[in-house]
């Protein structure tokens, strides 16, 4: 059984990225449904506030994507050594950190979170260099479904995707 502090570090780690695929996602899809609605609407400030807006967006989601990024580093680690049995700083080995990624289902999603900030970093780093609306559309609309999908991806990692409904989900599919 994992030790208590382990239990708490778990907890913040998995408290944290939520917060962060929260607010990652939940920024954008604001940015496109409300905000820019709204500021098209309003006229008032002109494009420059909402330009400043969508700059906060984008400079929020890049905060938001170095926590996804850190704690998904922190959380394996937390996850091998709670699996594992081992003190923190003795659990990170070659042998264990392969059966952990290749053999469990939380490994596996978690290869696929990470690969899916990871791109979604990649995304963001176009951002101005976008050339007309379009551009504009597609950059938004993909780190949107990819933070979704981030988000989405979370349900798999935990105590649900461990319990008897998700295998009873994929007899009925």
């Amino acid at each position: 059984n994992p030790k208590p502090p382990m239990i708490g570090l778990s907890i913040a780690i998995r408290s944290a990225q939520l917060g962060a695929s929260l607010l990652l996602a939940g920024g954008f899809i604001f940015l496109l449904v409300v905000a820019r609605p709204a500021f098209q609407v309003a006229k008032g400030e002109g494009p420059s506030a909402f330009g400043r807006f969508d700059s906060r967006v984008v400079h929020i989601a890049w905060w938001s994507v170095l926590a996804l990024f850190t704690t998904g580093l922190l959380g394996l680690w937390v996850q091998l050594a709670t699996v594992t049995g081992l003190p923190w700083w003795r659990a990170l080995t070659p042998d264990s950190l392969w059966s952990l990624l290749s053999g469990t289902q939380y490994g596996r999603v978690w290869i696929i979170r990470l690969s899916l900030v990871t791109l979604l970093g990649g995304i963001l780093w176009l951002h101005g260099q976008e050339r007309d609306g379009k551009d504009w559309w597609a950059l938004r609309l993909e780190v949107a479904g990819l933070a979704v999908s981030i988000l989405l991806a979370q349900a798999w990692m935990g105590h649900a995707a461990a319990g008897e409904g998700i295998s009873l989900i994929y007899q009925v599919l």
